[in-house]
């Protein structure tokens, strides 16, 4: 299945965030979920076709699925998802 989302790179305030997390605490990017400000959660390490499948997901049913973004950092994939909790991060 061919991949329809568009690879950019991470903006810098995430990598800004991500420095900070790492520096202070290790430990909270080890499950590898990153609850980010503005309603924003980063999945580290996310395989390439991730956000394909959710395109493809919400494309071909009736499931809401969030929006997606796939980012490119240090050669590794990371998925942009915004929040689907009503309450803030």
């Amino acid at each position: 299945m061919e991949t329809t989302h568009k690879q950019k790179p991470l903006p810098t305030w995430i990598k800004l965030r991500l420095a900070a997390i790492n520096f202070v605490s290790p430990s909270r990017l080890a499950n590898n979920i990153v609850e980010l400000p503005f309603g924003k959660i980063l999945k580290l390490n996310a395989p390439a076709n991730e956000v394909a499948a959710m395109e493809f997901v919400q494309a071909n049913t009736t499931i809401p699925v969030p929006k997606s973004t796939c980012h490119s950092y240090l050669n590794v994939f990371h998925r942009l998802t915004n929040s689907t909790s009503s309450s803030p991060p």
